[in-house]
């Protein structure tokens, strides 16, 4: 038997509550949140097409059909266009280099990011993603 020991089994441990953190938030919002978005008047303001989530394996969907992923509920939810451009195992230097042709050329009015748990699992420094994270924002200015 490998040991493999108790630092790799905290680990583990994390990273499913962290997993199982977010998707029972999210689970949440989309079940609890239906009508508090009547009261929302600028959700329709921006002056681009349309919102896009711009993320990972989670964003995707892996393992699911489209309409199953966490971003078309959130578009059925808001009654808005909101396209998917997850990609599986990418970490915020992939969605960097992928945010010129799949998001900024759709011209969105709204930009999700939701990367980083793959950097995580890679042991990523965590400066090296705070700074791509910070160009990814400043880009969407």
């Amino acid at each position: 038997m490998i040991n493999l020991g108790k630092k790799w089994y905290l680990s583990l441990k994390i990273r499913q509550i962290a997993v199982l953190s977010f998707l029972c938030t999210l689970l949440f919002l989309l079940t609890n949140c239906q009508n508090q978005f009547s009261g929302i008047t600028n959700l329709h303001a921006g002056a681009g097409q349309q919102i896009i989530v711009l993320g990972d394996s989670i964003t995707a969907g892996y393992g699911l059909s489209s309409e199953q992923a966490y971003p078309y509920l959130l578009s059925q939810k808001l009654n808005l266009p909101i396209l998917n451009r997850g990609v599986s195992g990418d970490q915020t230097a992939d969605g960097l280099a992928r945010l010129s042709e799949d998001v900024l050329s759709e011209e969105p009015w709204m930009v999700i990011i939701a990367l980083g748990g793959n950097d995580f699992l890679k042991k990523v420094p965590k400066r090296d993603v705070f700074q791509i994270v910070l160009v990814l924002w400043l880009l969407g200015e």
